[in-house]
């Protein structure tokens, strides 16, 4: 509808993760998905939602999540506040870091 709209993609890439210390490097095939959902819960008020998945398929623990999720109201014109919600899931994290990471921010911006 008019008020909604949503994309995804499907895809396979190529990851390679090259750290200072060449202790961990690595690199594989991994498939992914992701999607974008948009919202007009009313006029200014927007609710937004993307998120993106990547899985290595040479090792089940490379799994890569991201999300981002956001109520965005345009106040006057072109400047808005907005409430977000990140989300970063990692199945193989780097030593002592958590496989969770969740942000929550309050911005106000321009968009141009």
């Amino acid at each position: 509808t008019d008020s909604v709209a949503y994309s995804f993609q499907v895809g396979v890439g190529y990851v390679d993760a090259d750290f200072v210390n060449d202790v961990d490097d690595a690199d594989s095939i991994s498939g992914f998905l992701s999607h974008n959902f948009a919202w007009e819960i009313v006029e200014d008020l927007n609710f937004l939602h993307d998120a993106t998945a990547s899985q290595s398929f040479e090792t089940k623990t490379e799994l890569l999540v991201k999300a981002n999720t956001r109520l965005r109201w345009t106040m006057i014109d072109d400047f808005f506040t907005e409430l977000a919600w990140q989300f970063d899931y990692n199945g193989a994290p780097a030593a002592g870091t958590e496989k969770v990471d969740n942000r929550v921010f309050f911005d106000v911006g321009y968009a141009f």
